[in-house]
């Protein structure tokens, strides 16, 4: 099909869809017609056979509060290593009215141009590697070589 990627929004192919089916004209005869489809076609006849509609359905605004979005920015900047997941918790208790979903979180953080990295985690050592790690800095202190020209790299990446 040349027009592959036509726009199926537009009422007038909607409506060209519905009267020509009412011609009696098949899903694949319409379809080769507009140069759409089929599952468009069938799409839209069941949607005007159904609920007399040839426009989208209305998706519902998620919407959020001033007072939780002041809250989230308040309490983001407060403290950067809260997640999303412990201050949806905190917003859930002090809001209970409200949903307050990690996407939720995110989604205000978002809008408020907020540029919110989530803390890196640390590696986590053992007893045993802590006081290894002692030793070898103690042990190299005590030798007479000149760090200042050692270069320490750190290749971990999280």
């Amino acid at each position: 099909m040349e027009n592959e990627n036509q726009n199926y929004e537009e009422p007038e192919i909607r409506l060209n869809i519905v009267l020509l089916n009412k011609q009696g004209y098949s899903h694949r005869n319409i379809a080769m017609r507009l140069n759409i489809s089929r599952r468009k076609v069938r799409y839209w006849i069941e949607n005007w056979s159904n609920e007399k509609r040839l426009h989208n359905k209305k998706k519902k605004k998620k919407s959020f509060s001033i007072q939780l979005s002041e809250f989230v920015k308040n309490a983001t900047q407060n403290n950067r290593s809260l997640s999303s997941k412990q201050l949806s918790k905190i917003a859930q208790e002090r809001f209970p009215n409200e949903h307050c979903y990690e996407s939720t979180i995110n989604r205000i953080r978002k809008s408020l141009k907020f540029d919110y990295k989530p803390p890196r985690i640390r590696q986590f050592l053992t007893e045993l590697q802590k006081a290894k790690r002692i030793l070898f800095a103690l042990d190299m202190e005590s030798t007479k070589t000149n760090w200042n020209r050692v270069i320490f790299s750190d290749e971990s990446w999280l």
